[in-house]
């Protein structure tokens, strides 16, 4: 007996197959529905070492409650062992994986196929604003002919179905948001803490230097004084969130005009900070330096070095 019945208002039915090759509930799951060539495979983040990958194209999510990484790559299996390295990217607890149900694809044997549901998938996590999106450099739509845009635009609604039935809620969710902020923590990210203060003589105590875990940008700080300081050298990502407070594009602007933020040559989706710079707190530095609404943490140094200024 089913609850419902279609009254022919509603969009069609369909039906989602989940397997689970290693038996459980919460393992190793390959979601597909038999209508395209498409299969989402999810799994626990702490399950990135021992999920057999296939070496295939692919666009992928990273994800907890509050963030998601997209990714697209020409070979899944070394991405997801290249970010198993990272420990800038253990912030994720699902990882969700959109690829071909067949070697044989020859849709997805072109890396724009990848490239388009990740820019693609990537604006709508942004306009759903139920989580923070994560990102480097702000991805593009590959040049793509009419006829075969066609082909990938059906990808993105059957995608997004898969990874809601597979557990994803970076899309659609039956909260008004996933991010672990209190209403009253999130209407003070309105403005900033405190001045910014550009170009102050300050160096961290021994122990007290932290970094930022935001992809692989990179970012060092310290506490001083009761403020928070940012590092001459720290890297600043270009693009703004459109989720972003109106002052991170304000204090930027400020910074350029005072030369304390500058371009890095041969990258455009960076800039770096020539001067220390002091904020009100943790959290205002991570929201101006990532260009985002939600602040990301500062954690202890990890092993990466210095790119150099």
């Amino acid at each position: 007996m089913t609850l419902l019945s279609n009254n022919g208002s509603a969009p069609p039915a369909s039906t989602t197959i989940i397997y689970r090759p290693t038996g459980g509930i919460e393992s190793y799951r390959e979601v597909h529905d038999g209508v395209t060539d498409m299969v989402v495979s999810a799994f626990a983040w702490a399950m990135i070492r021992e999920v057999p990958i296939s070496a295939v194209p692919a666009c992928y999510l990273l994800v907890d409650h509050s963030n998601v990484y997209l990714g697209e790559t020409v070979d899944i299996k070394r991405r997801m062992s290249e970010h198993a390295r990272d420990s800038a990217k253990n912030f994720a607890r699902e990882v969700y994986i959109i690829g071909a149900a067949s070697r044989l694809s020859e849709l997805w044997s072109d890396s724009t196929t990848a490239e388009f549901l990740q820019c693609v998938l990537t604006d709508l996590a942004e306009n759903a604003n139920l989580v923070e999106v994560m990102k480097g450099a702000n991805p593009r739509i590959p040049g793509l002919s009419n006829d075969r845009r066609a082909l990938l635009e059906p990808l993105v609604r059957h995608s997004q179905r898969l990874l809601f039935d597979a557990g994803c809620r970076v899309f659609r969710s039956n909260s008004p948001t996933q991010r672990r902020v209190a209403a009253d923590a999130e209407s003070l990210g309105s403005d900033p803490s405190g001045p910014m203060l550009i170009g102050v003589n300050a160096t961290p105590l021994p122990g007290s230097e932290v970094e930022l875990a935001y992809g692989d940008l990179w970012a060092r700080g310290f506490p001083h004084e009761g403020r928070f300081v940012v590092m001459a050298g720290s890297e600043v990502r270009y693009s703004i969130n459109e989720s972003a407070w109106d002052w991170v594009k304000e204090d930027r602007d400020q910074l350029r005009a005072e030369g304390a933020l500058l371009p890095m040559a041969g990258l455009e989706d960076r800039e770096r900070l020539s001067v220390n710079i002091s904020f009100g707190s943790a959290s205002s530095a991570a929201k101006l330096i990532t260009g985002s609404r939600d602040s990301s943490k500062w954690v202890p140094l990890r092993s990466r070095s210095n790119p150099g200024i």
